[in-house]
């Protein structure tokens, strides 16, 4: 066989890797618009276990590209679309049982796993914040707990970007969001405590 039969037999491969990557491509997206789906719809208290099953196919049909093709897994595009489903995942696991799954449970592998937690800190503030307007201020501070349970637990993870990327980026703006969660929680509790002792001189010096 000659050079030029090589080549053909290697332009078939490339052909064919190229439509593996558009499949991934869709596949993708796909679990990404399902991932967003699912965290705002629990955001507002609806339904998720049919997003959920759904979404969880979509990923198991990206996972079988890492042993048939490597190459198009094991980048930013698939570990960005991981994370997101480990977010929204959790996200639902947290408020509809009260617990954070582990990465062998979600069966994405380590690193996306760690990226998706870094993200669902994000997502436990709007919660809280949530909870904080209900004024279920144990709500809040069970939530709270959580967001500062994930963060010490990231902070233990010290290998490089190479290793893991973009992890430290994620760690430091949830180190942030923390203290700015932290600070708010403490101005509006505070705030509610106030305005119910002042209710209650109110009625007491009117006899209300």
């Amino acid at each position: 066989m000659g050079l030029y039969d090589e080549v053909l037999r290697v332009i078939d491969i490339l052909y064919a890797l190229d439509e593996a990557r558009e499949e991934l491509i869709k596949l993708c997206r796909h679990v990404g618009r399902l991932a967003r789906q699912i965290v705002l719809r629990i955001h507002a208290g609806k339904e998720v276990k049919g997003l959920l099953d759904e979404a969880a196919g979509k990923v198991k049909l990206i996972l079988g590209y890492k042993d048939r093709y490597p190459e198009l897994y094991h980048g930013g595009l698939v570990y960005d679309t991981l994370a997101e489903y480990v977010e929204a995942v959790s996200l639902a696991s947290f408020v509809l049982e009260g617990r954070i799954p582990g990465f062998e449970e979600l069966g994405v592998g380590a690193v996306p796993y760690l990226l998706g937690l870094a993200d669902l800190i994000g997502e436990l503030r709007r919660l809280v914040l949530s909870q904080i307007r209900d004024l279920d201020f144990g709500g809040a501070e069970r939530t709270f707990k959580a967001m500062e349970e994930i963060y010490s637990a990231l902070v233990q993870v010290a290998f490089p970007e190479a290793i893991v990327p973009g992890l430290r980026r994620k760690v430091d703006v949830a180190k942030r969001v923390i203290e700015t969660t932290r600070k708010e929680m403490l101005f509006y509790r505070r705030s509610w405590e106030l305005e119910n002792r002042l209710r209650d001189l109110v009625e007491k010096a009117t006899g209300t």
